[in-house]
């Protein structure tokens, strides 16, 4: 047998692998994962796991192998990705990303007896070895806010200890958006002609004016956002299932996952007592006390709470959620409905209980003058509090409309201390945030917010294993990558609906060096949605093929499916040196995910440097000046995120460790956004890849009469290695599920195996 001690030095040994961790024993653990589509009897239209909404959630001890055997009965293309958990090197090729390490599993149920392989059942395999809070959630377009997600809670012994809570208190809270027809309300975002939001919605009173159909918003509004999916398609869910009941002296861990399609939450207890933020995306962190936390579509927080409120009493409350209204709706104000008016946020809340004491009552009607409206901006502005780090001022002023006014008035009427505080705010002529003091704020703005020192900023976080910056040895490591939305002409619309889009080299805005095209499978999109082109096989198959040399594995333009408008393949070629992603967002806030790392967050500057001079950019980063000055960040230990919410008007520098080699998903966690092309790939260390997983070929067919398609496979050095035991067999069934779910049988597909001259290890 093949110890794990043993295989982690294989992969050290094999070029600089990271290695998660050390496991001495081996736990295992198989659950299935049925997908079926709602009855006709059941309101609404949704997806099921195992006969359940919502799914169940997953929680595994660290060194769990965990094992999913998926049957696909959804009537829709599958796959399932388990997200932070950062498949290595060994097993990229469960990471479960449509068209990138494997394609759909197929909705089709055909059998193929000869080769044990049915259309529509496939299995994940990997090793869990990182404590922390993730999920799993389908990646095919637009299929997770059906239901295709759960909660995967890794845990630890030596968590309670570490993080500050009370051993065996803890528990998982998630946050979502939610429609009684998600695919309808998709579709509509993604029809019109190319607008967002536009003619339908504003037709139906949903938003805005239908003489202006244009910059209305870039998704449909939720029917509601849930707490932990009470109120959503399952009624038997009531007060229960989002309850927390501690004792008084007792500190209890809440990890919070939100698994929205597109909403962000700032979360916080409605009297306002503090609490220690100790996770983040996967991510132990020395605890830091706050009143407030963001949360935004893919990330997970971890908070540890007691049962005092401020003044050190025994008392209950309640969690209260608030979606912030800006990220659904563009550069319009859209109402949710006619009975909540021109609100433009949404709440959802659960209960802190305290043993002995009253149970704490919210109403779940919120309407403009409610008390908890009130509350909440009341206890913003009270000066004895620490206001949150980041305050969106998401109420009109009284004239309806954002009134000109010098960043004084705005600190004055929040009772803000000026030393501490900056704004930023977005422009209406130039629809871009910009940062700064009184001299550089003007009355176009249309939205404005105070960045300050207090509060939960990622910035501020400090990982409780400390690890330098990483490094980048000059330009040619610095990857510009833009966001923004684009018309049919693939031009950026920076405040008209279009389809959401992202690409590297794409710099200067709006007077771009390159077209900007979205990265989409065509067979998923609605009828009138732009029809972007992929790989013919998945791109993980591109970096393993045979016959090419390690150079030509390093050409972009193998992965990227459009081979005019390139951009959406970033190559990060060897292990010599870190890379940098330097993020800007010409329009709208963006929760960017990327799979197979966490990333450290190094800044996060005014959009003007985005143009800077690698040299220029380089050096504030590495030495902050006035420009970063807001952001005190701790340059021997960045925090680490693997989904980082990119906002308008700020350039975001992250740092990737070339550790992992493999095809990773770098794109928006706006389902929409994603769904529409705001999607790219990382290709990392192909030849590295290829050299440990092996290499295929085609071949001609023994009897073209029965066989339309032979490969040959060339088993890789990395055989055997745990996670990779049965490698052979892994990359035939995917190999045949990424086929078959191009149009092809897997009857008519023959593979074969061609053993290494070093002895073949298996795993007993």
């Amino acid at each position: 047998m093949l110890g794990l001690l043993q295989c982690i030095c294989f992969l050290l040994l094999a070029g600089q692998i990271s290695a998660q961790g050390t496991c001495t024993q081996i736990f295992k653990k198989t659950i299935p994962w049925k997908v079926e589509r709602s009855l006709a009897s059941e309101p609404g239209q949704f997806l099921k796991v195992n006969a359940k909404w919502p799914a169940d959630a997953v929680k595994v001890k660290r060194c769990t192998e965990l094992t999913i055997n998926v049957e696909n009965l959804s009537g829709e293309d599958l796959t399932l990705h388990f997200h932070g958990i950062l498949q290595n090197l060994f097993q990229t090729i469960q990471d479960g990303a449509q068209s990138l390490s494997q394609g759909a599993i197929p909705k089709t149920t055909n059998k193929d007896t000869k080769n044990a392989f049915t259309d529509n059942k496939f299995t994940y395999t990997f090793l869990a070895d990182k404590e922390g809070t993730y999920w799993i959630h389908s990646h095919s377009p637009g299929q997770y806010p059906k239901g295709v997600r759960a909660p995967l809670i890794v845990t630890r012994d030596e968590d309670a200890g570490d993080l500050g809570y009370d051993a065996g208190l803890d528990k998982t809270l998630t946050l979502s958006d939610w429609w009684l027809n998600f695919t309808a309300a998709e579709e509509r975002s993604l029809a019109t002609g190319g607008t967002w939001d536009g003619p339908v919605a504003a037709l139906d009173g949903t938003c805005g004016d239908p003489s202006n159909p244009n910059g209305f918003g870039l998704e449909y509004p939720a029917d509601k956002v849930l707490f932990n999916d009470v109120g959503g398609h399952n009624a038997a869910l009531g007060a229960a299932a989002k309850t927390v009941e501690i004792d008084c002296s007792q500190r209890i861990r809440l990890q919070f996952v939100n698994l929205s399609s597109h909403s962000r939450f700032y979360v916080f207890f409605a009297d306002k007592r503090t609490f220690k933020v100790v996770e983040m995306d996967g991510i132990s962190y020395q605890p830091r006390e706050t009143d407030i936390f963001e949360v935004a579509s893919g990330q997970r927080v971890s908070i540890v709470a007691s049962g005092k409120n401020l003044s050190g009493t025994c008392a209950s409350t309640y969690i209260v959620a608030a979606s912030d209204p800006k990220v659904a709706h563009g550069t319009k104000r859209c109402p949710m409905n006619a009975s909540r008016g021109d609100l433009g946020v949404q709440f959802t809340h659960g209960y802190l209980n305290v043993k002995g004491q009253t149970t704490a009552a919210i109403t779940d009607v919120i309407t403009p003058g409610n008390s908890i409206l009130d509350g909440m901006l009341k206890v913003w502005a009270v000066p004895e509090l620490k206001p949150p780090e980041k305050y969106r001022n998401f109420q009109t002023y009284p004239s309806g409309s954002w009134e000109p006014q010098s960043v004084d008035t705005l600190r004055n009427r929040m009772k803000l201390a000026s030393s501490s505080y900056r704004i930023l705010y977005y422009t209406n002529n130039d629809h871009r945030w910009r940062t700064g003091f009184g001299a550089e704020q003007d009355s176009s703005r249309e939205q404005q917010a105070v960045l300050g020192l207090e509060g939960m900023e990622d910035l501020l976080m400090k990982p409780l294993v400390p690890e330098d910056r990483w490094l980048v040895p000059g330009p040619v490591n610095m990857h510009y990558i833009t966001l923004g939305i684009v018309g049919s002409s693939n031009a950026v619309l920076p405040a008209k609906g279009g389809f959401a889009a992202m690409s590297e080299n794409f710099r200067t805005f709006p007077n771009q060096n390159s077209k900007l095209m979205p990265f989409i499978k065509p067979d998923n999109q609605g009828s009138e949605v732009s029809r972007g082109t992929v790989p013919a096989l998945p791109s993980l198959f591109s970096a393993l093929q045979g016959g090419l040399t390690d150079t030509e594995l390093l050409n972009a333009t193998r992965y990227d499916g459009d081979k005019v408008n390139k951009g959406h393949t970033i190559m990060l070629p060897d292990a010599s040196a870190p890379h940098w992603f330097i993020l800007r967002s010409a329009i709208s806030d963006h929760p960017m995910h990327l799979h197979g790392h966490h990333f450290q967050i190094l800044a996060k500057l005014p959009e003007r440097w985005y143009d800077a001079s690698a040299t220029d950019l380089l050096k504030e980063v590495t030495s902050p000046h006035e420009a970063n000055r807001a952001f005190p960040i701790d340059l021997q230990n960045p925090p680490k995120r693997d989904t980082l919410l990119v906002e308008k008007g700020i350039t975001y520098v992250i740092a990737i460790k070339p550790d992992n080699p493999g095809v990773w998903a770098f794109h928006c966690h706006n389902d929409i956004h994603a769904r529409s092309g705001m999607f790219s790939q990382v290709v990392e260390r192909p030849a590295d890849l290829r050299k440990a997983l092996g290499s295929w070929k085609a071949e001609a067919p023994a009897d073209a009469t029965k066989t339309d398609l032979a490969f040959v496979w060339n088993i890789g050095s990395g055989a055997g290695v745990y996670g990779n035991e049965n490698l052979v067999g892994s990359m035939e069934k995917r190999f045949r599920s990424a086929l078959v779910s191009y149009g092809w049988s897997s009857g008519r597909i023959t593979w074969r195996a061609i053993a290494p001259s070093v002895k073949f290890r298996a795993r007993k």
